[in-house]
């Protein structure tokens, strides 16, 4: 499927998944963007909620 849709981006947007690089495209990014990577997809607030909401409010405190 994946082969697919890259296909059919590849004809309508000349856009090849094999050559995106999200790192590349961070590069030009002008928002502020807080990543939070860690346990299990999605799961980063119930493995440790309070160092979860922690980082969550002082980036907000920070920046907003």
């Amino acid at each position: 499927m994946l082969d697919v849709a890259n296909l059919v981006c590849n004809v309508r947007a000349g856009y090849d998944f094999h050559k995106a690089s999200s790192v590349e495209q961070l590069k030009h990014a002008t928002d502020l963007m807080l990543f939070i990577h860690g346990a299990a997809h999605a799961k980063s607030a119930q493995v440790d909620p309070e160092l979860y909401w922690n980082t969550v409010n002082n980036f907000l405190d920070e920046y907003f």
